[in-house]
């Protein structure tokens, strides 16, 4: 729906999938403050284990007809990686600046 919101007011979307391993992400999730007053035990890995079972492949959402404004890239957070998946019209500009600075380390 939000992709059609976009599409009604003539505007390019991009979907940036953000990634890293299961480990890593693990890590990530153990090493974050006892309490940031925004989630509940945010440093408790079982949430992900829980969630992880009900995630869908983001490239499912371009099967349906419509979908044609919007790019979709992936960056791996881990592996410092910038994966262009889908390209639309007029938007590789913008996505090798996205690039460049997500990959600038």
């Amino acid at each position: 729906q939000i992709y059609g919101i976009a599409a009604g007011c003539g505007a390019n979307v991009v979907t940036l999938e953000t990634v890293c391993s299961e480990r890593e992400a693990k890590r990530r999730i153990g090493m974050r403050n006892k309490s940031d007053r925004l989630l509940s035990d945010p440093y408790r890995t079982e949430v992900y284990d829980r969630l992880q079972g009900e995630w869908e492949p983001i490239i499912e959402d371009y099967k349906h007809p419509g979908e044609d404004h919007v790019s979709y890239v992936v960056y791996d957070s881990e592996k410092n990686t910038f994966k262009r998946i889908k390209i639309t019209k007029g938007m590789k500009g913008f996505l090798t600046r996205i690039e460049k600075i997500l990959l600038e380390k």
